[in-house]
């Protein structure tokens, strides 16, 4: 009777850590972003980053690509003057959702036009602020996780 208790507590508690697990609390522990980008970009070109998903959680994990961005800051940290607010990027390049199975890495590659949404200013330096913000967007299929987390990570970028 009693090791049947203990059994039937330590069922209960795997089943409820693995529960919480699956409700993504962990998964933003798990999942690892690196950023690259340039240093300098010339006036008017695009500008070209990259994130790196590497998945070191024990089982597969959804990743919403419609939640990768960019945001541009002065020395200060106080944000560039934005001249268009895009609300809406489609990314033709990638499905709406990418699975990325565990201990696997998967590379999102994007380019956008910064001197289109901010007013950047010939040889000054900025900081590039590389995010990825998702919070709800789930993917349809429950026996994977999904990476709801919003992690921003900055680097120094020059204008030419």
């Amino acid at each position: 009777m009693r090791y049947t208790r203990y059994f039937l507590l330590l069922f209960i508690t795997s089943i409820l850590s693995f529960s919480s697990f699956a409700k993504g609390q962990d998964v933003c522990e798990c999942v690892k972003i690196k950023v690259n980008a340039a240093d300098s970009i010339k006036l008017n070109t695009y500008l070209n980053y990259k994130f790196t998903i590497k998945n070191t959680c024990s089982v597969a994990v959804w990743v919403n690509t419609s939640y990768f961005g960019f945001a541009l800051y002065d020395l200060k940290g106080k944000p560039v003057k934005r001249l268009r607010e895009l609300t809406f990027v489609k990314r033709y390049k990638y499905p709406d959702f990418v699975l990325i199975d565990p201990k696997a890495e998967y590379e999102f590659k994007f380019s956008d036009d910064a001197f289109f949404e901010y007013k950047l200013e010939r040889h000054t330096k900025y900081v590039l602020g590389l995010s990825y913000s998702n919070t709800k967007a789930k993917h349809k299929a429950a026996k994977s996780l999904n990476f709801l987390c919003s992690r921003e990570l900055k680097r120094f970028i020059y204008v030419k």
